[in-house]
């Protein structure tokens, strides 16, 4: 009896033993040291650089070919051996009142790097309205023109439909015309996310006999 328990208690020995070596030898293995991008010198260098231009309609591939042309940018992915292909991106397309980003994230399988790099998109420059080429600023007036519905006349002009939803009248600015004297209104771009800033005065011309009422 005494035999076979030294026989057991040897064969469960030996099993606890295996088993703990094996479970030691998988952890070493599995285990992958990479690099933190953000950590290489040639990178590290560009932070204060990563800011680009945007647009209205920027994408992915637009976004990513400012960031590549920036000074240095090249040279510093060759350096870690990483171009387009290695990476998944993140677009935040900037407004009229806020800057976007593209967030850079390398592709964890691809690289001995990991981590991301952040790049500024400046938001969108607003153009002043009295630039803005091929309006025109004078109009015809009718009998029964006013402040809420000059805005359509003027927009239905040909030249001044780019502007629809981009601007409105001036509160208490329009000026009716009569038979002797000009009507005027005071246009102003709409603030926040739009296109454009300022404003132009808009002349309404004098009305004759057989003006054409505003339907």
């Amino acid at each position: 009896m005494r035999k076979i328990l030294s026989v057991l208690a040897a064969i469960g020995l030996t099993s606890t033993a295996a088993s703990a070596v094996v479970a030691c030898g998988n952890k070493d293995s599995s285990e992958v040291t990479k690099t933190d991008l953000s950590s290489v010198p040639m990178i590290k260098a560009l932070e204060s650089k990563l800011t680009i231009n945007g647009t209205a309609d920027m994408g992915v591939d637009d976004a990513y070919a400012s960031f590549s042309n920036i000074s240095g940018v090249k040279e510093a992915l060759a350096f870690v051996n990483l171009g387009e292909a290695d990476f998944e991106f993140v677009l935040t397309v900037p407004s009229y009142v806020a800057d976007g980003s593209l967030k850079i994230t390398v592709k964890s399988e691809n690289s001995k790097y990991s981590g991301s790099l952040n790049v500024k998109i400046s938001q969108l420059v607003k153009a002043e309205l009295s630039s803005v080429s091929g309006l025109i600023t004078t109009i015809s007036g009718s009998s029964d023109m006013n402040e809420t519905n000059v805005l359509n006349t003027f927009l239905a002009v040909e030249g001044n439909q780019g502007l629809q939803g981009e601007v409105e009248v001036k509160a208490g600015s329009f000026e009716a015309p009569g038979t002797e004297t000009e009507g005027s209104f005071i246009l102003e771009a709409i603030a926040g996310n739009h296109k454009y800033t300022g404003s132009i005065t808009v002349v309404i011309e004098k009305l004759s006999d057989n003006s054409t009422k505003v339907k």
